[in-house]
C-alpha cells in the first residue's frame, strides 16, 4: 500500500489542490485495499478448500479445524489489510499539493 501511495503522489496532490477532501482521499485508498483483499479471498478460499481436501486424502487423521479457522483467517486478513490501507491513506491525505509535483 505504501508503494501504491508513492506511485500516486502526484495524482493525490492534484486532487487535493483542486478541492478533494481528505476523507475522499482516504476513502479511495481504503477501497483500493478492500478490493485487493477481496480478490485475494476470492482466489484463496477455494484454493484453501482444495488443499485441505488433498491433505485430508494424503494424511490420515488430518483435521483442518473447520469453518472456524477459515473465518478467523479471513477476519485476520481483513484487519491487516484495512490497517495497512489506513496507514497509507493517512500518509496520502497529508501530502501537500505544492510538494507533490516534485515527488519521485
Amino acid at each position: 500500500m505504501a508503494f501504491r501511495v508513492a506511485q500516486r503522489t502526484r495524482e493525490v496532490g492534484v486532487r487535493i489542490a483542486v478541492g478533494a477532501g481528505r476523507r475522499r482521499i482516504v476513502g479511495v485508498f481504503l477501497m483500493q485495499g478492500a478490493r485487493t483483499a477481496a480478490a485475494g479471498l476470492l482466489l484463496g478460499i477455494p484454493l484453501a478448500f482444495g488443499v485441505q481436501r488433498v491433505f485430508a486424502a494424503v494424511i490420515p487423521d488430518f483435521d483442518s479445524g473447520g469453518i472456524t479457522v477459515y473465518a478467523a483467517a479471513v477476519g485476520f486478513l481483513l484487519c491487516i489489510t484495512l490497517s495497512a490501507s489506513g496507514m497509507a491513506a493517512r500518509r496520502a491525505s497529508s501530502i501537500l499539493p505544492a510538494e507533490a509535483p516534485r515527488a519521485e
